[in-house]
């Protein structure tokens, strides 16, 4: 009898998405963060943490919670900060994993809600006993949607609606050059337009268009950009609030 059956609680933590970040055996960049971490909505939450100076302040005591919680962002980098903290974000962990069953406690409870007890025929070919093990699986646990939408999940810090990778990185990027162009603007007086801080952010939608030339061929494009950078910057605030939450995005 093949089993999912008790033994001491798994090692293994497992998340509500498919897209947790992996870092692979090379030495980390914070700087140039491989695809396998900026694919991750957990970098990005860390990203947007790092921009609410609300929370570094620990400015209410709700927030003083969660600082409690993830700690420092702005002095360590994702690896290190992700290590420290992937248990707040990781489902709890559980008593059964998968295993061939060889004694009776290996064997799960029949009316238990959280494994199952599988007898496996050998005689059947390969594909026959996956195809069938497939249906069966298919029926007792929820495929996930293609996507980026998540499962319901039972983490302390929890992902919420559906998001976009490239949504979340272009925000970031737009309110990190809104920033720099405020500060820029109390040395030099000089203000920096919404199109230039999209050009700076490398929008692809800028593509094409030079920070500060602005011509009739370009009035168009350039209107279009600024209409979609505004955009990006409204959801970038929303993110660096939610960031300080245990749901995000929310």
């Amino acid at each position: 009898m093949a089993s999912e059956g008790v033994t001491k609680a798994s090692t293994a933590r497992t998340f509500a998405t498919k897209s947790y970040p992996t870092f692979g055996r090379g030495a980390y960049d914070d700087a140039k963060p491989p695809k396998s971490v900026t694919a991750s909505p957990f970098f990005w939450w860390y990203r947007f943490l790092q921009l609410n100076d609300a929370y570094a302040e620990r400015a209410t005591p709700a927030l003083a919670a969660i600082h409690a919680d993830l700690g420092d962002v702005r002095s360590t980098d994702f690896k290190s900060w992700w290590n420290s903290h992937v248990d707040h974000f990781a489902e709890p962990r559980t008593q059964y994993t998968l295993l061939i069953a060889s004694t009776v406690d290996q064997i799960a409870p029949f009316n238990s809600t959280e494994a199952i007890n599988l007898v496996v025929p050998l005689n059947w070919t390969n594909v026959g006993i996956k195809r069938r093990f497939g249906a069966l699986i298919d029926k007792l646990v929820p495929k996930t949607p293609k996507g980026v939408r998540v499962q319901s999940s039972s983490a302390t810090y929890k992902l919420g609606r559906k998001w976009s990778q490239q949504g979340m990185a272009h925000a970031y990027a737009m309110l990190v050059e809104k920033r720099r162009a405020d500060a820029e603007k109390l040395v030099t007086g000089k203000k920096v337009s919404i199109a230039d801080m999209a050009i700076r952010a490398g929008l692809p939608i800028a593509k094409g268009l030079k920070e500060g030339v602005k011509t009739s061929a370009t009035t168009d494009q350039r209107r279009t950009v600024t209409i979609v950078a505004l955009r990006h910057l409204k959801n970038a605030e929303r993110f660096v609030a939610a960031s300080a939450s245990k749901v995000f995005p929310n």
